[in-house]
């Protein structure tokens, strides 16, 4: 299911592209009722409906997990009164739906999510032009899931709370994205994309060094991974490359975020420009960027004051 809620696409709003897939399914295959199933923990959430108003039902009376433990990716019984897999459905012993066929769903790595299926409450049977239609929008639909997940990657976990943080970071025109512990992304902002040309399909689970960094960078490459994995924080300018193999100059920063045990659950990492503004204007930047963050940070000038470093910024959460 973490799969399926990665892709941030449970409960949001009717989208047209999809509402014009289970259309035109429902025109090919000739049937009163097509959808798009994703398959949750306890539910069968349907992003499009053609037929009837349905949002979602109970797992329990869902066709598609049948579809999905099959093995198969099309599934198709003329009639469900027949199978004894599904002959005690409400929906079937109601005789509301007599006929079933669905294609499955599935990640770019072949893992489930749910059907592109069509119904009826007569026992029926696809032609083989009606079944590869059926397939090639089912693959249309798993397009549509993939580009609004590189556009909408929700935050993972419990690190949904670092939301303000984040956000205040976009609004300051920092390209901001997460790693987990083992240094692979997990989350990656829209601003990443648009300004990076790699989607969140393209880069979730990869780590920055196996796609991003410039080879020719020897410094930067070597000294970031090293850093970040002893200090848990680094700064410092970077040659990366853009998706189309344009190498870019930026300022990045990766820092580690702790959890209440004051374990590492994750890193957040964010460039910038490589031409830095003035003092006055990093000061400003720092500010819009911390101050709706949840987290006590403190910034030091470096400068040794007795025994310690001269804090020249506490944010609102550090003041607490």
């Amino acid at each position: 299911m973490s799969v399926l809620r990665a892709y941030g696409i449970l409960d949001t709003p009717t989208n047209e592209r999809f509402d014009a897939v289970v259309r035109l399914a429902a025109r090919l295959c000739e049937m009163p009722i097509a959808m798009i199933g994703l398959v949750d923990a306890d539910r069968l959430w349907f992003k499009a409906r053609y037929g009837d108003a349905i949002q979602e039902v109970p797992r329990s009376e869902a066709f598609s997990d049948h579809a999905l433990s099959s093995g198969e990716d099309f599934i198709e019984v003329p009639d469900l009164r027949a199978d004894e897999r599904f002959c005690h459905h409400t929906a079937v012993t109601e005789g509301h739906c007599l006929y079933y066929a669905a294609v499955v769903l599935r990640t770019p790595d072949g893992i489930p999510l749910g059907t592109l299926a069509v119904s009826d409450a007569v026992p029926r049977q696809l032609t083989a032009y009606q079944i590869d239609a059926l397939r090639s929008l089912a693959r249309q639909v798993e397009s549509l899931l993939d580009e609004h997940r590189s556009t909408s990657a929700p935050l993972p976990g419990p690190l949904a709370s670092r939301a303000a943080l984040l956000q205040g970071m976009a609004a300051s025109g920092v390209a901001t994205a997460l790693l987990d512990g083992e240094g692979r992304y997990s989350w990656w902002s829209d601003e990443c994309a648009e300004r990076l040309g790699w989607t969140a399909v393209d880069v979730l689970g990869r780590r920055p060094q196996d796609f991003l960094y410039d080879e020719a960078d020897e410094v930067g490459a070597g000294e970031s991974p090293l850093r970040l994995r002893v200090d848990h924080r680094w700064h410092g300018r970077r040659r990366i490359l853009h998706a189309d193999g344009t190498r870019l100059e930026v300022e990045a920063f990766a820092l580690a975020l702790r959890d209440a045990d004051g374990e590492v659950e994750a890193y957040l990492t964010g460039m910038v420009a490589s031409e830095l503004p003035p003092p006055s204007s990093q000061v400003g930047l720092v500010e819009s960027v911390l101050v709706r963050s949840e987290d006590a940070v403190l910034l030091c000038d470096g400068r040794l004051a007795g025994e310690g470093p001269t804090i020249a910024y506490a944010n609102p959460a550090a003041c607490a």
